[in-house]
């Protein structure tokens, strides 16, 4: 543990002296953004895929909280513009319209691409240059960055995927992880620059009259069946890292991001597409949630069926197979209906926008405990409007007893290494108490208690107070860190602060000096 500890604090190290150095022009807002304290590595775990055969894992790093995590999201604002052009798909609905909107004079061959293990095949030197050379310097000074700068930024977020498994740690030194913020962005800067080269020189022998792609997965029409493989071989020579696979359409259908495609008499025709290994299982009618979540399941599927089918035939079976598939969930039948109709009507009959000024929203989540919630929610609505009129608050419910909750797939981290915690301390002697939360590590905190450097771990001179360390030499109560237990976390330092107030309130601990660790308004 102690040297995963001190990796990550060199690495905490390198970042924070970067950011030191541009403080002043990249603004005190982004500097204390990106300045880090109480990291931990990624954890790598598999989800499998049961789309497929024998379900191969696919694995996934977790990266939040990681050294780096919080530059990565920032960076992605810079990248983000490089990340699509004119093959890009930005999403199902909108490659049914443009697919839909094509009316070929001939007949056409449909076919799709599969790039293999694209995240993990993404060359980071090669990508982070592209990244440098094609990001202009008015946009970098929009952020107070030069070229300089932001190639070691991107170096520090991009080339230090830290992570652990097994209890050992690792340093992944090429591709991009799935589940960090820079994956999709590395990924597709990296494609978007490589592909309009691949099209632009492939032969027109056998090249494509229609390219388009969303990620790894490309969706092409061509005039001739064979031009596929020749284009496929094409493809596979152009760079090493990047391997595609094919399947082609059959009897004239194809499916391609959840949607069938069907082409007949020169015309594309689209409707809903599930694997063969969708079992028809979702969120039960009787699953301890809101409401409201109920009927938007059946609204967002409504939706998805509306925008999806091209035809009204096909909008049919699919509202048949919704009908079942709900109510085999639990749902009543009438429900479904109702939804639908209120989606119809609302397509073809809405009503028209009122002339009113829009209030700001703001989001505020509670936890879903039932009837209670919503006499919560009817409380505070009634002291917020009355306070800050110009504002729509909207309460978003959450459960946290989950099956993924119940079932862990992460590795857990060491305790010591967690951070944004409210911990309880407890003399082995005594059994006297104390409640105190910290941003940093469990075990830096537990070294200032003691006294000791969080660096060299060696006895200060001159220590800060600390009423554990206190405690332990009036009484001659020597204590160790397994004496430490954290009680919860929060992301949010404010939170952070409740939390260890309430604590120290509920549970009144011998060595806490205060009551509270801030003043609490309860209601």
């Amino acid at each position: 543990m102690s040297d995963t500890a001190t990796h990550l604090l060199k690495l905490e190290d390198k970042l924070n002296r970067l950011l030191r150095s541009i403080r002043t022009s990249i603004g005190e807002m982004t500097y204390n953004l990106l300045t880090i304290s109480g990291s931990k590595p990624g954890r790598l775990y598999g989800l499998p895929k049961i789309h497929k055969i024998g379900q191969p894992l696919r694995p996934i790093i977790s990266a939040i909280g990681t050294f780096n995590y919080n530059l990565a999201k920032f960076l992605v604002q810079l990248i983000t513009p490089l990340t699509t052009n004119e093959y890009t798909i930005e999403n199902s609905f909108s490659f049914i319209k443009e697919i839909s909107d094509l009316k070929p004079l001939r007949p056409v061959t449909m076919a799709s691409f599969d790039i293999e293990s694209l995240f993990t095949n993404v060359p980071l030197n090669e990508t982070t240059d592209i990244i440098l050379n094609k990001t202009t310097s008015s946009l970098l000074n929009s952020y107070g960055l030069n070229k300089t700068t932001y190639r070691k930024l991107l170096d520090i977020a991009a080339h230090n995927s830290v992570f652990t498994f097994n209890g050992s740690i690792y340093t992944q030194v090429d591709g991009v992880a799935m589940g960090s913020p820079l994956g999709p962005c590395y990924a597709n800067t990296f494609l978007c620059h490589h592909e309009q080269t691949w099209m632009n020189d492939c032969p027109a022998n056998f090249k494509p009259i229609l390219y388009r792609r969303y990620m790894d997965d490309t969706f092409l029409l061509f005039n001739d069946p064979s031009h596929i493989n020749p284009f496929l071989s094409y493809l596979n020579s152009q760079h090493p890292n990047i391997k595609f696979t094919c399947e082609t359409e059959q009897n004239n259908k194809l499916s391609f991001l959840d949607t069938s495609i069907t082409f007949h008499n020169n015309c594309f025709y689209t409707s809903t597409y599930r694997k063969p290994t969708f079992t028809g299982l979702g969120l039960h009618y009787l699953s301890y949630i809101p409401h409201i979540y109920k009927l938007n399941s059946l609204t967002t599927l409504i939706n998805r069926a509306y925008n999806i089918c091209s035809t009204w035939a096909s909008f049919h079976d699919e509202v048949s197979f919704l009908s079942k598939y709900f109510t085999t969930n639990g749902y009543p039948s009438y429900l479904f209906y109702k939804a639908l109709r209120k989606f119809l009507s609302q397509k073809f009959n809405p009503k028209p926008a009122s002339a009113t000024v829009n209030k700001d929203i703001k989001y505020i989540k509670l936890p879903y405990m039932g009837g209670l919630s919503f006499d919560l929610r009817k409380s505070l609505n009634k002291i917020l409007r009355r306070c800050y009129p110009q504002i729509s608050f909207r309460f978003v419910f959450y459960n946290n007893n989950t099956v993924g909750n119940f079932l862990k797939n992460k590795e857990m981290c060491n305790s010591e290494l967690c951070s944004n915690v409210v911990y309880l301390f407890t003399c082995p002697s005594c059994q006297a108490r104390y409640v105190g939360s910290t941003s940093r590590w469990l075990r830096h905190r537990i070294l200032e208690h003691k006294g000791k450097s969080i660096r060299t771990g060696l006895q200060l001179s001159k220590p800060s107070f600390s009423a554990i360390r206190e405690h332990s030499h009036l009484h001659n109560h020597p204590f160790s860190n397994t004496d430490f237990k954290i009680l919860t976390s929060h992301l949010n330092r404010f939170d952070l602060i409740i939390a260890e107030s309430l604590h120290i309130q509920t549970m009144k601990p011998e060595l806490n000096n205060t009551a509270t660790a801030t003043t609490l308004f309860t209601i």
